[in-house]
């Protein structure tokens, strides 16, 4: 074959493949504009048709048309994240308060009660700690503030606690105005530096009290960081009394410093405990009766109360009921009380006389009723003492779901107070 016949055939090949290449094309171009205009007639038969959701509930059942609008999700992904992130990490809090609490190792300067801590109390009463023996729900505040107790088993007695803060005291009036005792702040060790002082008025409020007949005890700000510091507190404190007869117990009151870096902030609660009990030991070696000042916190999260139970317990919780499982003899009930006598806002407490006990004080059951009748108080009484361990379980209940609120309140309350007097003292 020659080269113009190649040539010639070549050429013919050329043009049918063109020829075929654009019938393919044409095929194409024609295909897709099918779908187009298949497209554009669907959505305008769907903008005929109304706003309805098609639900397919199986391959088996026939196709159900709904008349309601489909509906929004009501959180976004962000929003549902963020939620699961806060969970984990209340449970992770949680998780890390029930170690705490069991191990009793966690640093003062490190516990906090955030929006979990309600739900965390509930998991952590410990049951071996000595029980409360009060009806919680015989508590109640009067039209002055000042708590009552409508139950059969205690009365109260009403007392006040001050210190250089609350200024000139005219102790008779106090007296006068119903207040039966009083615990005096005798001195505070510096969260600083650490050196101890005694409070500014506490001579002038233990000679005035004592005239008045009040029934004094005292307390003193601690900031110990070992057992032989708690020991030194305890010295300190017997050579101010230097013999006084006190009708109430010498409180040691350890309390952390939230408003600036302490000398305690590293403490930890197992520490804690055992410089609660190196103070109390030596005060009563000496012949005076001893207890601590805590709150909620301090009792589920620091202190191991077992170790503890041998003294006087003085708990603080601002509220109309004690929120706490525990047993006290005390209870700081405010910090914003209104006295006749002191010029300043004073805590005010109660101390619980068991019933048998009254007459001892010259107290009558009817001095810390409520403004129920005797008769209605003795059945309410009654009835209350035979559910006393269906009413515990209850008790503690309702007190963990007010925790996260209220205590978190009453914490904030007592530890800011507690720093800023301690502030101005050093």
């Amino acid at each position: 074959m020659n080269n113009r016949n190649r040539r010639r055939k070549t050429s013919r090949y050329r043009s049918a493949g063109l020829i075929i290449t654009a019938l393919l094309i044409g095929i194409g171009i024609g295909i897709l504009a099918g779908i187009l205009v298949s497209r554009r007639v669907e959505e305008k038969e769907k903008k005929k048709e109304p706003v309805e959701t098609i639900v397919e509930s199986s391959a088996s059942e026939s196709v159900i048309p709904s008349t309601e609008p489909e509906q929004e999700p009501s959180l976004t992904p962000q929003e549902e994240q963020d939620i699961q992130e806060q969970l984990t990490a209340a449970k992770a809090y949680q998780q890390y308060l029930e170690q705490a609490a069991e191990e009793k190792s966690v640093k003062a300067g490190s516990v906090d009660l955030l929006e979990v801590a309600g739900e965390a109390y509930s998991t952590l009463f410990n049951p071996s700690y000595p029980r409360m023996k009060y009806n919680q729900q015989a508590f109640s505040p009067g039209e002055d503030g000042r708590m009552l107790y409508a139950g059969e088993d205690y009365v109260l007695r009403h007392g006040i606690d001050v210190s250089e803060f609350n200024g000139e005291v005219n102790w008779e009036k106090v007296k006068a105005d119903g207040f039966d005792f009083a615990f005096i702040r005798l001195g505070y060790r510096g969260y600083g530096e650490g050196d101890m002082y005694e409070d500014a008025y506490f001579a002038q409020n233990l000679a005035g009290a004592q005239a008045a007949g009040m029934d004094i005890g005292v307390y003193f700000f601690a900031q110990a960081v070992s057992e032989e510091e708690a020991e030194e507190e305890a010295r300190y404190v017997l050579d101010k009394l230097q013999g006084t007869k006190l009708q109430m117990p010498v409180i040691y009151d350890v309390e952390p410093i939230r408003t600036d870096d302490a000398r305690t902030d590293d403490v930890t609660g197992q520490q804690f405990t055992k410089n609660t009990a190196a103070f109390c030991r030596v005060i009563e070696e000496n012949g005076y009766q001893a207890g601590y000042y805590a709150n909620l916190k301090w009792e589920v999260f620091m202190l191991n109360m077992n170790e503890l139970k041998d003294y006087l317990v003085w708990y603080a919780g601002y509220a109309d009921r004690p929120l706490t499982a525990y047993d006290f003899s005390i209870w700081q009930y405010s910090d914003r009380g209104v006295v006749d006598g002191i010029e300043t806002d004073v805590d005010l407490d109660v101390q619980m006389i068991p019933a048998a006990d009254a007459a001892k004080y010259g107290l009558t059951k009817e001095e810390s009723k409520t403004g129920e009748t005797a008769g209605e108080s003795a059945e309410k009484g009654t009835a209350e003492s035979e559910k006393a361990g269906e009413t515990a379980e209850q008790t503690e209940e309702g007190n963990t779901e007010k925790a996260g609120e209220t205590s978190q309140k009453t914490t904030e309350e007592i530890t800011e107070k507690s720093g800023s007097e301690a502030a101005e003292s050093e």
